[in-house]
């Protein structure tokens, strides 16, 4: 049986994480610390207080009042390599008859090792019945599978205080490829060493011993000993045998 998360902390949850900006936590900071003017009104904090607490009813009135009605759709790259970072875009379109100010696209509950770049990112204003385009960023630095968490669009007018709006993307999944470097030089040493029998792989230039057949090619052999002629009478690489 699924527990029961009671009410209080489902709403706190909801306004650390998504419904309060980093600006508006500092605001709700402020209200607790001039909350203390509570005590009396002789004390001059207690207008600090009352105004914190206007500035959030009048923002909470007028984001409710025009809320964004969206349309989005997203794209992003399925690959990205460790380290590295990809972009997508987010395609947004208002349905409402207002324009929708100050647009952005948030990604929470983001993996462990994974970020979303340009979540600062605003479209300052669309207007009815167009559309306008976000960047989507995403940096990961650890190889592996990751499920990427909706993508919430949202509006923070007025005064980047909170949010507002219920447009969101599907979940998405994201494969995070190990790193890698171009290979520019390649060291095959060689050495005097016995294959088998009393036959030896010889790196020396200027050998040249006396013929005394033919073998299969060994991989790591010289290619100089191998022996064309004989490949293509029998169909696959061989080498001459030295005497």
């Amino acid at each position: 049986m699924k527990k029961q998360v009671p009410f209080l902390i489902k709403y706190t949850r909801f306004l650390a994480g998504f419904k309060l900006t980093p600006m508006g936590r500092v605001a709700v900071i402020g209200i607790f610390t001039s909350a203390i003017g509570g005590v009396t009104i002789e004390i001059p904090i207690y207008q600090i207080f009352c105004g914190f607490v206007c500035l959030f009813g009048i923002v909470e009135a007028t984001g409710i009042l025009l809320r964004p009605k969206l349309e989005v759709s997203a794209w992003l790259p399925e690959k990205v390599t460790a380290g590295e970072s990809v972009t997508g875009y987010v395609t947004i379109k208002n349905l409402g008859w207002l324009p929708a100010c100050d647009i952005m696209c948030a990604l929470f509950g983001m993996p462990k090792g994974v970020k979303h770049v340009d979540a600062d990112r605003s479209i300052r204003t669309i207007p009815s019945s167009q559309q306008a385009t976000l960047p989507l960023t995403i940096q990961a630095e650890h190889r592996g599978d990751y499920v990427l968490p909706e993508a919430r669009i949202h509006s923070t007018f007025p005064f980047n205080l909170m949010r507002f709006g219920k447009a969101r993307t599907p979940e998405r999944e994201i494969r995070v490829l190990p790193k890698f470097a171009p290979l520019e030089k390649l060291e095959l040493p060689f050495s005097h060493k016995q294959l088998g029998g009393e036959f030896t792989l010889d790196a020396r230039v200027g050998n040249s011993p006396e013929f005394m057949g033919n073998r299969d090619y060994i991989p790591g052999e010289p290619i100089r000993k191998l022996d064309f002629k004989a490949w293509a009478r029998v169909g696959r690489p061989v080498v001459r045998i030295p005497g």
